[in-house]
């Protein structure tokens, strides 16, 4: 084989083994070390349910914001909970 062939292979090879390395990262689910809830950061809350039409119970927390009529909703994914994020919630009520 040619010395661009070899380049070549080895330039799909490491594309190849970065997307399975990315998407081994993004999936693998790590075991929570501390819970948070948003009273650790001096927000009130209550937890809420949505059941989905499927029958999945969705689980959340309700996080109110004087004089304000938006909503941010805030996904778990990566790690499966949503405590990971909950720091974030007090930068989304700041008024726009």
């Amino acid at each position: 084989m040619t010395n661009t062939i070899v380049i070549l292979l080895i330039a799909i090879a490491l594309v190849l083994a970065a997307g399975l390395a990315l998407s081994l990262y993004m999936t693998h689910k790590k075991g929570l070390t501390q819970i948070h809830t948003p009273a650790d950061y001096g927000l009130d809350f209550e937890g809420v349910t949505f059941h989905a039409s499927e029958g999945l119970a969705l689980h959340g927390w309700w996080i109110p914001a004087a004089d304000s009529d938006r909503a941010v909703i805030i996904l778990y994914g990566h790690d499966g909970s949503m405590d990971w994020d909950v720091h974030r919630a007090r930068a989304c009520m700041r008024p726009g």
